[in-house]
């Protein structure tokens, strides 16, 4: 080969590899601006995102602060429950979006950097979850223990009115037990008056037929032999007559 021509070859080879350095730079340079063009943007809109959750966090937090010392029905709890699911469901799919568009604008030039799995504000928001289930759960057992209490007192009371009814019964059986003595005290004592009774007038009338008997022989003979025998008389008369 001829000297001039090898060296106007390895001057044009000098210049090839020159123009192939100067495109990579270019291309790097590109990807450098690009990403310094992008990543400004990527990151502030994922600020704002990370602002507007951590203001509904927050929110969610003073709800639950609110609430921390009233009761709450089932339904409240299922819907504070609700809200805190979706918050963290939007908060992971948000930081997911950012993190896939900063990979994104970013492939072309680092695709050999290590992507966030799980980012911080991802396991923020599910501590939060998990403080407010904690919470809600809390605040069931407090209810439970409350009513718990409530029907314990309510029982005691029960109880004692059970016993103070139950002395009241017992006074009431020991005084009819004494009442029902005391009749059967009067009835013996009304049946031995009433048979005392029938016994005097069954003796009264066998006195009052024995003195008309003799009343009526001495009418017939001589009449009454002492006057106390008419008083007798006279007496019975006005009594049995």
């Amino acid at each position: 080969m001829h000297p001039e021509w090898g060296n106007a070859f390895a001057v044009k080879m000098r210049q090839s590899g020159d123009n192939v350095h100067s495109h990579q730079r270019c291309v790097v340079n590109v990807g450098e601006m690009k990403k310094l063009y992008l990543s400004p943007i990527v990151t502030e809109q994922h600020s704002l995102e990370v602002e507007r959750l951590t203001q509904d966090n927050q929110a969610l937090h003073a709800r639950l602060r609110d609430v921390a010392h009233s009761p709450l029905s089932d339904s409240e709890k299922q819907q504070l429950l609700l809200d805190a699911s979706r918050l963290h469901s939007s908060t992971s799919i948000s930081i997911s979006m950012a993190h896939n568009d900063i990979g994104a604008s970013t492939t072309n030039t680092t695709s050999d950097e290590p992507r966030c799995i799980t980012p911080e504000w991802d396991k923020h928001s599910s501590s939060s979850f998990s403080e407010i289930s904690v919470a809600c759960l809390q605040d069931r057992i407090l209810q439970m223990e409350e009513t718990h209490y409530s029907t314990n007192e309510e029982l005691q009371a029960t109880i004692q009115e059970l016993s103070d009814l139950q002395a009241q019964l017992t006074e009431l059986q020991t005084d009819n037990e004494r009442l029902t003595e005391e009749k059967g005290v009067l009835l013996e004592s009304l049946c031995r008056q009433t048979e005392k009774l029938e016994d005097s007038r069954s003796k009264v009338n066998t006195l009052q037929g024995l003195l008309l008997k003799e009343e009526k022989l001495q009418d017939s003979s001589k009449g009454y032999n002492t006057e106390r025998e008419q008083k007798l008389v006279d007496l019975l008369k006005v009594n049995f007559i």
